[in-house]
């Protein structure tokens, strides 16, 4: 992202600036801690403090842990409504903060649910260990974080158990994760907004 704001898309384009950055869809929904590991929530955060808006996208595995297409078919399409909706409203010109969307599995036959604005948790969703080998190396092993305290999840509105619960799960982000807290009241305004237009306007999911 910094290569392409400082340079990158002028010389290989023509742009000097985009008008919206929009990352993902990243294999495996970034939520909770999991913000804190991902390239696809990095790049729109890295727009956002250039004065760019921007949306990031995730989806999940299937029960089997296979990255089905279906998942990625449906968050693109639903992806491409939510925008023309965010634009159509005129709640693209912000850049205070991204909004990090992710959306639930669709291949269990369920349909997903409409999407829900939520905060960015602040427990783990997936725990990731590390085994040494005999030539020095280490393997990652990942497993579903369960009976840890880093696991104990504090806010009643994050994203986990939403895209568990089959919503799209839509959070405001920046540098502290979840924005929202010491804001100007023109953004505070602008939030407001864009949360009206999740929790009213959003478009139906697809499964």
């Amino acid at each position: 992202m910094r290569f392409a704001l400082r340079g990158g898309l002028r010389d290989m384009v023509g742009w000097d600036r985009p008008d919206l950055v929009v990352s993902g869809i990243n294999s495996g929904h970034n939520v909770a801690n999991s913000v804190n590991d991902s390239g696809t929530v990095a790049a729109a955060i890295t727009a956002i403090e250039s004065g760019l808006p921007a949306v990031a996208f995730s989806t999940t595995s299937n029960a089997a842990r296979i990255f089905d297409a279906r998942n990625y078919h449906a968050t693109a399409e639903w992806g491409a409504r939510f925008l023309a909706g965010l634009r159509s409203r005129n709640l693209l010109g912000q850049h205070a903060f991204a909004l990090n969307v992710n959306y639930p599995d669709v291949t269990s036959g369920e349909a997903p649910k409409k999407a829900v604005w939520t905060s960015v948790g602040t427990g783990m969703l997936a725990w990731h260990g590390y085994g040494k080998q005999g030539d020095g190396s280490y393997t990652v092993g990942l497993s579903v974080c369960r009976d840890r305290a880093e696991c104990t999840e504090s806010r009643d509105d994050a994203d986990v158990p939403t895209v568990k619960g089959l919503s799209v799960s839509v959070a405001p982000i920046g540098s502290d994760r979840t924005f929202g807290y010491e804001i100007s009241p023109q953004d505070r305004r602008l939030l407001g907004d864009v949360k009206a237009y999740v929790g009213n306007d959003a478009p139906s999911p697809i499964g």
